[in-house]
């Protein structure tokens, strides 16, 4: 792990939105709020977790604007620029950019999904070209996207001066761990967004990681990261165990891991926990099993 401003826990923010998929901007300002007091040390606003992707482009630009006002300059901020197209991406870059965001999250193009190493390289290369005043994240989430990033890929970019940052979220552990350990020599960061692999890859060195579940707890996974940047095996552990039944309890068993952490956020009385259509919400007995946990906010765990 290195000193940068890019480090530890960089939260995937939820989006609330009323029952017209619009922008609830006093539950986003709240939860902007929220997770700062809770101690994370940046916000990725607009990816999976705050389905970006699926928001009318000017409730979109909306998101934007409120997280980066309520932010006011407190933690770094990430804007996620996911689409499936490479110009759609460009245009989507320049608007965050405009709005004064310094740094955006790209995935590979979706819904004809690429899988060539050349297309990778042509749809990232034609980003940072286009806007090379900002900083890119390259975000690889084979399950949304189709396609998966290959370590040459990611360390290629990285070589030619590309990218400083990845995030992934492949939860292949054939991929992650040695992405970490050889981007480590080549000065790629590697951010990681599966929760159940946080124990072993912040021992490993993961320059820090991108749960959904902080929206909900982040006092629990700025512990987790403390604990592995300290080397402390057992606070980590303790962590992990809780991580791992939070994800049980919030994530598993839902048709989306959208819908449980935005309804267990709701609980706290941010938002009305509805996830953007089509995504299907939690029903009565999902919600009584959430209403019944409570979050952890300070020390001990």
């Amino acid at each position: 792990m290195r000193e940068d401003k890019y480090h530890g826990v960089m939260v995937p923010l939820i989006t609330p939105v009323d029952d017209q998929d619009r922008i609830d901007e006093p539950a986003l300002r709240a939860v902007v709020d929220y997770v700062i007091d809770g101690g994370v040390h940046g916000i990725f606003i607009g990816g999976s977790t705050g389905e970006g992707p699926l928001l009318e482009t000017s409730e979109w630009v909306r998101m934007m604007q409120v997280c980066f006002d309520q932010t006011r300059g407190r933690v770094p901020l990430w804007a996620g620029v996911m689409e499936d197209s490479t110009r759609r991406a460009i245009e989507k870059v320049r608007i965050v950019r405009d709005l004064g965001y310094s740094t955006y999250v790209a995935t590979a193009s979706y819904y004809v999904p690429t899988h060539a190493a050349s297309e990778h390289l042509r749809h990232f290369g034609t980003i940072r070209e286009a806007v090379p005043d900002m900083e890119m994240v390259v975000y690889n989430i084979p399950p949304c996207t189709g396609s998966c990033l290959s370590l040459d890929t990611m360390l290629d970019m990285a070589r030619r001066g590309w990218i400083r940052f990845v995030k992934d979220s492949s939860n292949r552990k054939d991929l992650t761990i040695p992405l970490i350990e050889q981007g480590r020599d080549i000065g790629l960061g590697v951010f990681v967004g599966s929760h159940e692999m946080t124990e072993e890859t912040m021992l490993l060195g993961a320059d820090g990681i991108v749960p959904g579940l902080a929206n909900f707890e982040p006092y629990t996974l700025v512990e987790a990261y403390d604990a592995g940047v300290a080397g402390d095996r057992k606070r980590l552990s303790v962590a992990q165990r809780r991580i791992d039944f939070l994800v049980g309890e919030l994530v598993t068993g839902y048709t989306s891991w959208i819908s449980g952490i935005k309804y267990a956020v709701a609980t706290l009385g941010i938002g009305s926990g509805r996830p953007v259509t089509p995504i299907e919400p939690v029903n009565d007995e999902q919600k009584r099993r959430i209403e019944s946990i409570v979050p952890i906010t300070r020390g001990p765990l």
